[in-house]
């Protein structure tokens, strides 16, 4: 199975997490991530203030 880890331009770049997984075996899944509500420059987004 392969893994692959992705923080798609524009969104939170941290060490410690993915914004995006996605592994291929017999089938593929890809995993959404949701912890932060910052966007690439660490600010709250427009949603939250």
């Amino acid at each position: 199975m392969s893994v692959e880890y992705l923080c798609p331009d524009g969104l939170h770049k941290n060490p410690a997490f993915s914004q995006v997984v996605v592994t291929q075996g017999k089938v593929r899944m890809v995993y959404i991530g949701g912890q932060n509500a910052v966007n690439s420059s660490g600010e709250l987004c427009h949603y939250l203030r």
